[in-house]
């Protein structure tokens, strides 16, 4: 009896939170296996990872070997590996469910379970099961989240409550069980997502800061962080691989990439066109709607009000230094607003500068960082943080993850204005470097403004009359949902499949166009069903013969036969359904034997040209025909003297379109009499290349070997985009 007194809530509420998200992504629920939620690009990569997942051993070297972007081995460490979801959605498939039927599932439970998992926090910080409804449907039920409705491994995110939930309990009791629940939770969020492996450390060191920073904590805090170190040990198996492919893939964001998924400031007004508070702002992509909800930040805005009017004030000390930095900040603003009339400026004294000011954002920085020292010194957060408070906590926490989530350049409305912010000291950190999205920091800000707003209405709530306490909870809990409202979330059909590839199993089937998004996730959805390895593929990084060999077949589909020395391709062109085969070839073209010669000259088109960028062994470096490639490039090398010649080398390094689309190399001895070598297409060649060696992307091209002083490379072939460049040339012989 006393069990089911206890439980009954717990079970309401699972129900309840069910039952919600059932309605509001209805009518998925019995169209689970023919439909996926939003969009063909994110759910049908997920459909087949978990896929993969379910059929495949995980961490064997056959499971990083997806078979996606082929002949290229570890397709899977491009993506989301997805294992801590696939702990329900393998069982799932391995019962009978179909892939699609399993995402749908997997992302149908995410609602409830992140829901009960904020449920839990709260409840346990507050003992109250309707300030703790308040978390729960925060949580799993906001604006953002709906932005990335797509995206399942930012919708599994329900481990790291439940981690900071024990946490919390290991912080009260320490009991040693909570650190297990800890640890685990951890490995779990780890593997279901690789943004919170790498976001969610920060805000766990930042509640170890705030709730065991104390010196007669000092032995909790050593065991939290035993416990947290073999858990990350656990995971060595899944980080250093993808370490290690990325290292060998030559893949890497650019500053430039990472700055476009940065959240900008002004993203706090816009939401998903799904809901209802978007036909009042503006709507954006996913990483620039942070609308957070009005009932959420109502709640917190009201307690974090009280809360100070009924603190006592500050010593005259403290509020004369606060005044300062705030009289500081002010006038910095007011010189970034004179910017345009005013600078650049400097401040010299006896010859020196003291200060020099070129752009808004300098003293914008300083103003920001003014203001950030004036909140430090308040002896209100000092206190509070003595107190451990977790209102106080989970406030200030969400705004450092929102800061965060401005990536390594915060802008508003697309103008920069803080130089050198706290996430650019992230990227110093390994694999911080490397992420896409720093938006997605909201997600982290998201579960801290969901327990916020728990214990402000568990606050706010004891101030009221008890007969208007279940008017203001049912008040709190319908605004939170209609904040978080779902409106008509598209359900898309599956792709059609072809019997024509279900019904033979040899070789690898690629299917054009080729590189477009739609065609490649549907050309993952089939493979499913033929279980063929698929030169199509999608991720979060495009492989480097991948952009070569998209770019070659736009023009001609020759350049697939450099993916066919492992045995015969089968094509499909989706519009007409048309399947055909190409064969291996009968005979491979020689390698070339000798060693690399020494270039004494160089010319292009009779003209004398630098030769050490051709030979200096720097990718960066490079000769280019300085115009899109039209046909008549000719570049000449002269070896000093004559040489046995079997082979010659062109690596276009990290210029991936600079191939040479028809090449034709000549040797002579006497600069009269020139002998054809080798001829035919460059994006074979360039696609091999890069398959061997994505760094360089050697061009290699054997023959026999042959007497010769002169080696004579033209280009015919036509670009009107890309030119013709050669970042390194070895010619091969004796």
């Amino acid at each position: 009896m006393t069990w089911g007194l206890r439980g009954q809530p717990w079970l309401i509420s699972l129900a309840g939170y069910g039952s919600l998200a059932l309605v509001l992504t209805w009518p998925l629920a019995i169209h689970l296996a023919t439909v996926v939620p939003h969009d063909l690009g994110d759910p049908l990569l997920c459909t087949w990872i978990l896929w993969w997942n379910a059929y495949t051993m995980p961490l064997t070297s056959a499971w990083w070997n997806a078979p996606m972007f082929w002949p290229m081995g570890g397709a899977l460490a491009l993506s989301e590996h997805l294992l801590g979801v696939s702990l329900v959605a393998s069982p799932l498939q391995w019962l009978g469910a179909d892939p699609v039927t399993a995402y749908n599932i997997v992302f149908l439970l995410s609602f409830p379970l992140c829901a009960v998992a904020a449920h839990a926090l709260a409840f346990t910080l507050t003992a109250r099961h309707d300030a703790a409804a308040v978390a729960g449907l925060a949580f799993a039920f906001n604006p953002y989240r709906t932005s990335h409705l797509p995206h399942l491994q930012m919708l599994w995110t329900f481990w790291m409550p439940l981690a900071l939930l024990a946490l919390h309990r290991y912080a009260r009791d320490a009991r040693l069980r909570w650190l297990v629940v800890f640890a685990a939770m951890w490995v779990g969020q780890a593997l279901s997502s690789g943004y919170f492996l790498l976001f969610f450390p920060v805000l766990t060191a930042l509640w170890l800061a705030w709730f065991l920073a104390c010196r007669r904590d000092l032995p909790q805090l050593i065991r939290v962080a035993a416990a947290w170190a073999i858990g990350s040990v656990l995971l060595l198996p899944i980080v250093v691989p993808y370490q290690r492919v990325h290292q060998r893939l030559a893949l890497q964001r650019s500053l430039y990439e990472i700055r476009s998924f940065s959240a900008d400031v002004s993203a706090f007004a816009a939401a998903s066109p799904l809901a209802p508070a978007s036909r009042l702002l503006r709507a954006g992509a996913a990483e620039q709607e942070l609308f957070p909800g009005i009932m959420v930040v109502g709640l917190i805005v009201v307690a974090v009000t009280a809360s100070l009017w009924q603190t006592r004030k500050e010593p005259a000390s403290y509020r004369r230094l606060q005044t300062i930095l705030g009289a500081a900040a002010c006038g910095l603003v007011v010189l970034a607003l004179l910017a345009p009339s005013v600078m650049p400026w400097q401040l010299r004294l006896a010859g020196i500068t003291i200060v020099s000011v070129t752009t808004a954002i300098k003293p914008l920085t300083a103003a920001i960082w003014c203001l950030v020292l004036a909140l430090a010194v308040d002896g209100r957060l000092a206190r509070a943080w003595r107190a451990r408070s977790a209102l106080a906590f989970y406030v200030c926490a969400a705004a450092v993850m929102y800061v965060l989530s401005f990536g390594p350049e915060p802008s508003f409305l697309g103008e920069p204005f803080w130089y050198k912010p706290p996430y650019a000291w992230l990227m110093e950190l390994p694999g911080l470097s490397s992420v896409r999205a720093p938006a997605r920091f909201a997600m982290l800000a998201e579960l801290c403004l969901a327990v916020a707003a728990a214990l402000a209405f568990a606050s706010i709530r004891v101030l009221l009359p008890r007969r208007f306490a279940a008017v203001a909870a049912v008040i709190a809990l319908c605004g939170i949902a209609a904040d978080g409202w779902i409106q008509a979330l598209p359900l898309v059909a599956v792709p059609p499949r072809f019997a024509s590839l279900e019904s033979t199993q040899e070789g690898a089937v690629v299917e054009l166009p080729l590189g477009d998004t739609t065609g490649d996730l549907a050309a993952l959805y089939r493979s499913i069903y033929h279980h063929r390895p698929v030169v199509n593929g999608y991720s979060g990084f495009e492989p480097v013969h991948y952009t070569i060999l998209r770019l070659a077949v736009e023009k001609d589909t020759a350049a697939l036969d450099a993916l066919t020395s492992d045995g015969p391709l089968t094509v499909l062109e989706v519009s007409s359904g048309r399947v055909t085969t190409i064969e291996a070839p009968a005979h491979a073209e020689p390698a070339p034997t000798g060693h690399s010669l020494s270039i004494l000259a160089a010319t292009a088109d009779g003209t004398v040209v630098d030769q050490r960028p051709l030979v200096d062994g720097d990718p960066m470096s490079r000769w280019i025909s300085g115009a899109p490639q039209h046909g008549t490039e000719t570049l000449t090398i002269d070896l000093g003297s004559s040489r046995h010649v079997d082979g010659v080398t062109l690596s276009i390094g990290p210029y991936l379109g600079d191939f040479p689309r028809v090449l034709t190399i000549e040797t002579s001895e006497d600069l009269r009499t020139w002998k054809l070598q080798w001829s035919g297409r460059g994006a074979t060649k360039a696609v091999a290349g890069a398959l061997r060696d994505p760094r360089t992307v050697p061009l290699t091209f054997g023959f026999a070997s042959a007497a010769a002083r002169w080696v004579r490379l033209r280009q015919l072939g036509t670009d009107p985009k890309f030119p013709w460049s050669i970042a390194d040339l070895t010619v091969s012989g004796r």
